[in-house]
This record gives structure tokens, C-alpha cells and sequence, in this order.
């Protein structure tokens, strides 16, 4: 049995109330004996200036920034949060709860050219156990926030394409990060009737972008949290999974992405006997960046 959840956020990242504690007690009371904290590291991008910051790559320093929304969908405040008082509330409740479950300090950057290098130096400045790097925009646009833009008068194809595309060139420069997440993350906001990206119809790009991470000796993750966005799948669904167990990989992590301590730990088992069906035979769980293969 799965009892390990490597990714979920607190209200240090934008999109989550939940508070560090609660995320930690619901974990121990649903008998998991490891999680990993992995907050949002970004830097918002110039371009995308209706829902989010208008600045671009803000220098690192030891307070991280972030837009948040007011509520209206428009409007958007800069949070500051001093990291050396994130990191010793974490350091603070992981010895509190010590005796029950370890508690790890991750990250999730989001991948983006533009600001490559910030996200680099603010890493090299933590001791994180485990970074996932994820693509939460491309051709300068967050996908959750600019659904018009990015996808208006566009074929599922062209979009997806472009997606990828950028993916593979930001796994190409980034080497600050372990696992790569939610690979089909972009199936979320897609406006087509089918949505889903099919390994047959993208083969050369996921090949390429695999190929490339396990030439760098990264991973993926299994998000479980396509079952909580109705999707009928985690992220990536089985058929990317089995292309990337294809291609040599062999690194991968398993996270709820959970928001609220309710959906910490969700869907285990399910993901369990996705990896069985993908050909795996074991996950990983991370610290202090290095991987340790768990037998399913």
C-alpha cells in the first residue's frame, strides 16, 4: 500500500488556504508515514498582466512574491512572505510531528524561460528534499488564466503542440528540478470535446521530451488530482505513462496535489494499480534530492 503523498501546498501558494498544520494532521490521521510540502515557487509573467503581476523575473531575495486573487477574477494583490519564516514554521511542526510521520520540504517550480535564472538562484539557496518542475503557461501565459487566449481559434493540435514543444526546451534548461509534473496538465482548460492528449497523436514529442529526462536523470510524477478535476484519469493518463516506462523511465513520484487538507492522500490505491498497468514496478520518494525506489 501507497502511504507516501509528494505533492500538496498551503497557503503559501496562491491557489491554497490550507494551512501548513491541517495539511500535516490530516495526513497522519489517514495513516501516511511520509509527505512531502511542495509550494509554489513563481516568478508571474510580464505578459500576463489582466490576473497577475505587472512586473516580470522579480530579483531573489529572501521573501518570495506572489500575486494573489481578491476574488473577482481581475483584480490581484502581491503577497510577501518572508522565506526563512516559512522555512522555520516547517522546520517547527516536521520535529512536532516527528514521531508520527516525516514531514519534507519541497518545492514546485513553475517552468518558464523568461525567468530561468531566478528560479535557479532562489533554489540553490534552500535545502529543498524534492522540486517538481511543472509548466503552468507557455507563449508567456498562464493556461488557467488566459483560456481565451491561448486556445481561441485553435486547434487541439496547434495548442498542445506548442505546449509540448516548450516543455521539452524547458527540461533542456532547467536542471533544478527532479521530477516533471502533470504532464497533461493543459487537459484541464482545454475547450475541445475531447480533451485528452493521446501518446499516438503527440509520439515524436513525448518521445523526444523522455528520452530527455531520463538522459538528464529526471522523473515524472502520478498526479492523482485528474480525478478530482473530473478528468476520469490522473495526470498523465495510462497510455503517457506506459510511453514514458517505454523510453527507460524509470523515476517516478506519486503526489494527491492537494489544496486542502480534505483531498491530501486522495486516490492511493488508484494510482497504485495505475503503475502496476504502466509497467512499474516501484516509485520513488525523494530527500534531500535523491530518489529511494519503493516496491509497489
Amino acid at each position: 500500500m501507497i502511504r507516501t503523498d509528494h505533492h500538496m501546498h498551503t497557503k503559501a501558494s496562491t491557489d491554497s488556504p490550507a494551512d501548513m498544520e491541517e495539511i500535516i494532521k490530516q495526513a497522519v490521521s489517514l495513516g501516511l508515514t511520509e509527505i512531502c510540502i511542495t509550494d509554489h515557487v513563481d516568478f508571474p509573467l510580464a505578459d500576463d498582466i489582466r490576473n497577475w503581476a505587472v512586473y516580470s523575473g522579480a530579483p531573489v531575495s529572501s521573501i518570495m512574491e506572489w500575486a494573489r486573487y481578491l476574488g473577482d477574477g481581475q483584480t490581484c494583490e502581491l503577497i510577501r512572505i518572508p522565506f526563512d519564516e516559512y522555512i522555520s514554521n516547517y522546520k517547527r511542526l516536521a520535529s512536532t510531528y516527528e514521531g508520527d510521520i516525516t514531514v519534507l520540504m519541497g518545492c514546485e517550480i513553475g517552468m518558464s524561460y523568461h525567468c530561468r535564472g531566478a528560479i535557479h538562484a532562489h533554489i540553490a539557496k534552500y535545502p529543498f528534499d524534492f522540486i517538481i518542475g511543472s509548466q503552468h503557461s507557455f507563449d508567456r501565459y498562464d493556461i488557467c488564466c488566459n483560456r481565451e487566449t491561448l486556445f481561441s481559434g485553435r486547434s487541439k493540435q496547434d495548442v498542445y503542440t506548442a505546449h509540448l514543444t516548450e516543455m521539452i526546451q524547458n527540461v533542456l534548461d532547467y536542471d533544478c528540478f527532479d521530477v516533471l509534473g502533470h504532464i497533461d496538465y493543459i487537459i484541464r482548460y482545454g475547450p475541445y470535446e475531447d480533451r485528452n492528449m493521446y501518446a499516438h497523436e503527440f509520439d515524436d514529442l513525448l518521445t523526444t521530451l523522455f528520452k530527455t529526462l531520463v538522459e538528464k536523470g529526471k522523473g515524472i510524477e502520478l498526479n492523482t488530482s485528474g480525478f478530482r478535476y473530473g478528468l476520469g484519469h490522473a495526470h498523465p493518463n495510462i497510455d503517457i505513462l506506459r510511453k514514458y516506462r517505454e523510453a527507460g523511465g524509470e523515476i517516478i513520484t506519486i503526489g494527491s496535489d492537494a489544496h486542502r487538507p480534505h483531498d491530501v492522500g486522495k486516490y492511493l490505491p488508484e494510482a497504485a494499480n495505475i503503475l502496476s498497468g504502466s509497467g512499474f514496478k516501484a516509485y520513488c520518494k525523494f530527500k534531500e534530492r535523491k530518489p529511494t525506489f519503493i516496491n509497489i
